[in-house]
This record gives structure tokens, sequence and C-alpha cells, in this order.
């Protein structure tokens, strides 16, 4: 999507990456429906991506900012915009396509805690700074919860609440290991 999208629209982006991209991964036994997802959602990677990011000119305009720095740390921002989209087949509940409406909710629930976490891995911060040590932490827990399986879905969660008391609890703004 980042090659083919460079300059392009969404949109066009989308219907070259349905012509490419949905008869491949259908016949590699994904549903039509999370394939066309999956292109369409891969079609808005150019929009981030240097060395076009339009949308990283854009903010660097406003922000009288360089705009290829401004690509780059958008990358670190967007990194789950990279990820996700694989949830969409790993777990169909996403798009309504699981057996039961619990089942969605609890896989709901579970990104709605493994992004933060990951972005908090990546971007150093979550309610307080975030020591190295602290950042690998969070970030192998929110990846513990976009796995889905209850085994790691339980250790990211317990990883969760644990790094939540912890750092709620600390006196110091930068929480060291």
């Amino acid at each position: 999507g980042a090659i083919i999208g460079m300059g392009a629209t969404q949109t066009a982006t989308y219907v070259l990456m349905s012509l490419i991209v949905v008869s491949g991964l259908v016949s590699l036994g994904v549903d039509v429906v999370t394939a066309n997802v999956i292109a369409f959602w891969f079609s808005a990677v150019s929009n981030v991506t240097p060395p076009v990011c339009v949308s990283a000119f854009a903010g660097a305009s406003i922000a009288k900012a360089d705009p290829m720095k401004t690509g780059f740390v958008g990358i670190g921002y967007s990194l789950m915009l990279f990820v996700l989209p694989f949830s969409f087949y790993y777990m169909p509940e996403l798009l309504l396509q699981g057996n039961t409406g619990l089942e969605t909710v609890y896989r709901v629930i579970c990104l709605m805690i493994s992004i933060p976490m990951a972005a908090s891995g990546v971007m150093g911060f979550y309610i307080k700074s975030l020591s190295p040590v602290l950042r690998i932490i969070m970030g192998i827990g929110g990846m513990l919860l976009f796995i889905p399986t209850l085994a790691t879905n339980a250790i990211g969660f317990i990883v969760f609440v644990c790094m939540t008391v912890y750092l709620k609890t600390r006196k110091t703004d930068v929480a060291l290991a």
C-alpha cells in the first residue's frame, strides 16, 4: 500500500490494492470481506510513510517543522497502523464474523487495552515517563493482549494491571525500573 499509494488518494490506492492484493489473499484462504478490509487499511499507509507522507507534510506545514522528520516521527505514532490489519484475520469477531457477541466484546476490550500498551512501549509514556525496561514490558504486554489466545491475554492483562498500579503509586515523575 505504501508504494502503490505514493502520491495517490486512498480511494485510488484501494482500487489498485483490491485488484492486486485481494485475489491473492482470498486464494490463500482469507475471507473476502477480511481481505478487502486489509487492502483498504493498507491503502492508507502511504499517508504516513515517507517519502510521500501527505499527512505529515500537511502537519509539518502547520507546525512549521521539517516534513521528513515529521514523517518519521509519524511512523512511530502510527506503528499499530501496520500491525492492526492482521487482527482482522486472526480475530474475525472484529468484523462481526465471530460466533457470539461476547467474543466480539472480549476481542474489542483486548484491543482497547493492547493498542495503548504497545503505543506506550513505543513512545515511552504511560501515566508517567517510562524507563527503557518499562517500555519493553509495556510493549510485550500489549503484544500479548494482541495475540488471540486466552493464556497470552491473561498475562497481558496482568501486565497491564500491574503497570497501571505501579505507575499510579510511584511518587517520582519518571518511573524507573
